[in-house]
């Protein structure tokens, strides 16, 4: 009985979120740009309820080792990306700025691209 509840209750959640305006549908996507840490950070975006942007998070690490992975909620406003992904232990906030087919944000003094892949 609490799978199918789960279950309805997941597809009642998807049923609720309305597409993403389409003047935003470009950030729809993975996207790929350096960590904070060292390695990749992966991104996959989608934009829903007009301008809000939801996802998931990933830094794929070798071996054995389990990849951290985070949510992402966020919001999308012209060029303008504002990205809030939350890890178990620690949340980062991100402000991008699209600059033709990547997006720029400013991290420690520096610029930081993120290239979309997919």
């Amino acid at each position: 009985m609490a799978c199918l509840l789960i279950t309805w209750q997941s597809a009642y959640a998807q049923e609720a979120e309305k597409a993403g305006d389409p003047e935003h549908h470009w950030l729809n996507g993975k996207w790929s740009g350096p960590a904070p840490l060292g390695g990749e950070l992966q991104l996959e975006l989608q934009v829903v309820n007009d301008n809000k942007v939801t996802g998931k998070s990933r830094i794929p690490m070798g071996g054995s080792k389990r990849s951290p992975s985070g949510s992402i909620q966020g919001t999308v406003d012209g060029d303008r990306v504002n990205l809030e992904i939350s890890y178990p232990k620690s949340t980062q906030n991100w402000r991008f700025l699209r600059k033709d087919q990547t997006l720029a944000a400013t991290r420690k003094g520096e610029e930081v691209v993120f290239k979309k892949v997919e």
